[in-house]
């Protein structure tokens, strides 16, 4: 929750709360800060000069022009940080997006200040060796204002922190130390807004903000640091949790362990890493990460500067043993890195390759070669015109075959043989204990489970069905949730079993009585086997299944 002290005219005088679990708001806090908002008020009313005019942001029409499908509020209900997605997901979708936009309203511990929790204006620490701490900042001081606002606050803080550049920068404070005002300039260095991403996690663990899990700041993924390795000789490792589309397409994967970049491994935490790369993308700086994946050492080469953070692409089918990164400038192709002991690595094929052409096709950009890759087929010969070092090169091997990652949630209840064949879709969601997801059809609080299926040669026999969902009534809303084991079924008829193809995605929110989690699934299936495999990449081109519904079709407002 939120409170804003605010004139008629627009003026904010003050804010007070915030979506940090860590940052609980106090009455006692918040009598003070209106008591002394009073004096701000009075302030404002006896000024000579008018407002400085803003553009009218009209919040309902920004929200509904970019929060669209899954995005979309459900309820009717804008919240306020709506805002800040919609014009981030504008400037995604638009290409104008950049890694310095993710950092938004930064805390106080940026510049080197931990604020006391109940008097918002009282310093509680200084960091050393903080900007602050060089500005002159002591414990037990009195922030009167920055930048020549008047701050009541840490909210008031980051709001004035927030519309500060995060170049190079220099912010007037005025102090209160015993009995004496003091006044100085703080000083800010360039990317000192970077922080450790884990701090805005909240941001894209709703189904609102889903989008700006694409937009992670430079280098493009994060996760936690771990423990120094046994096996290695680093002084850091950060293990890869989130990764943005732009990382992807350069070769990032869930799992992998970062151990460094261009020779550098003594990076004491995770926010001191995401500074060094963004200050290496400023620079206009390439990056090579040394990581571990499933126990090998490997070695990928990131264009900071031009990482693609907007584009959604599909995986390609086939793995050809070498990851393709697309150079800025129409530039062309080149290899970002090859794995060990792979049929690409045994041709010769190395880190750094520029790709002139593939079987005498010129592809320049990923999507070409992508969509050129796709209609190839295991076996196949692929021969590469290359320049190494300036030298032209050609190597050519055959496409091996990929073994694709079993979907351990979903399954058919038999192959697919003939046309007019009736088969189940079975989704089996396993819950931990104390955990519940909120029903599919029944019409209460919370954001209800979906499964949307797409693909060709089948249609859905009715809507997909779900055990019955308990009710808890809270006062408020009722809830229908379901816990331990759920089994969700989906009948289908087989329409064109030659051209059989399923995909499904699968979203709850996994929730106890203090937190919410997205569980997401993506997987498909030919109908070769019952089996389903994990899908990386966009649906888009797959057509949404057909469904034939007789009265018995279950609806929202089922009542069980």
């Amino acid at each position: 929750m939120a409170i804003v002290l605010a004139n008629a005219d627009g003026t904010v005088y003050h804010r007070y709360g915030g979506r940090s679990d860590v940052s609980p708001m106090h009455m006692s806090t918040l009598i003070d800060v209106m008591q002394q908002g009073l004096e701000t008020h009075r302030s404002h009313l006896s000024a000579t000069t008018d407002p400085v005019s803003k553009q009218t942001i009209k919040v309902d029409q920004l929200v509904d022009q970019q929060l669209t499908g899954m995005l979309k509020p459900s309820l009717g209900c804008i919240h306020c940080h709506y805002v800040r997605e919609a014009q981030q997901h504008a400037a995604v979708e638009s290409g104008n997006w950049n890694p310095s936009q993710f950092w938004i309203w930064p805390s106080p511990k940026q510049i080197g200040l931990i604020m006391d929790q109940e008097r918002q204006y009282l310093i509680q620490k200084v960091i050393p060796n903080s900007s602050a701490d060089e500005a002159g900042f002591q414990d037990g001081d009195q922030i009167i204002s920055l930048n020549g606002v008047r701050v009541l606050t840490k909210y008031d803080i980051q709001w004035i922190l927030d519309q500060s550049t995060g170049e190079p920068t220099q912010i007037p404070f005025a102090l209160q130390r015993t009995n004496k005002t003091l006044e100085g300039i703080l000083r800010l260095d360039r990317a000192w807004k970077v922080g450790d991403p884990s701090d805005y996690h909240w941001r894209v663990r709703n189904v609102f903000t889903e989008h700006m899990i694409k937009s992670l700041p430079t280098p493009g993924f994060t996760g936690p640091q771990l423990p120094r390795l046994s096996s290695s000789e680093a002084t850091f490792a950060l293990k890869v949790q989130t990764v943005n589309q732009g990382s992807y397409l350069a070769g990032i994967r869930l799992g992998d362990i970062v151990l460094g970049a261009n020779g550098k491994s003594d990076f004491n935490e995770v926010s001191e890493f995401y500074k060094w790369c963004e200050l290496q993308r400023l620079s206009g700086k390439d990056i090579q990460l040394l990581l571990i994946r499933s126990g090998n050492p490997m070695n990928i080469r990131l264009s900071l500067e031009h990482l693609n953070y907007s584009k959604v692409d599909q995986a390609p089918k086939l793995d050809v043993g070498f990851i393709i990164q697309e150079l800025p400038a129409d530039h062309g192709l080149r290899v970002g890195h090859v794995s060990p002991l792979s049929a690409a690595s045994k041709a010769g094929i190395s880190i750094g390759d520029r790709i002139l052409s593939v079987d005498g096709r010129s592809l320049g950009t990923f999507n070409e070669f992508q969509s050129f890759l796709n209609q190839k087929s295991p076996g196949d010969l692929l021969m590469l015109h290359l320049t190494r070092n300036g030298q032209p090169l050609q190597l050519g091997y055959h496409l091996p075959d990929k073994e694709a990652k079993k979907n351990e949630i979903a399954r058919l209840s038999t192959a697919i043989s003939e046309k007019g064949q009736i088969v189940t879709c079975t989704v089996t969601v396993k819950l931990p204990r104390g955990k519940h997801i909120y029903s599919m059809h029944c019409e209460g609080f919370g954001l209800p489970s979906s499964i949307t299926f797409r693909g060709l040669g089948y249609r859905l026999i009715n809507a997909t069905t779900e055990p019955s969902p308990t009710m808890v009534n809270d006062g408020i809303e009722p809830m229908w949730i379901h816990e331990n084991t759920i089994t969700f079924e989906q009948k289908l008829e087989i329409t064109d079993p030659d051209r059989f193809l399923i995909h499904l995605s699968l979203y709850a929110q996994i929730c106890d009585d203090h937190h919410c989690y997205e569980l997401t699934s993506s997987a498909y299936s030919d109908g070769s086997s019952p089996d389903f495999f994990e899908f990386i990449g966009n649906t888009d081109d797959f057509p949404k299944a057909f469904q034939k519904t007789d009265s018995n079709t279950p609806d929202r407002t089922t009542d069980y």
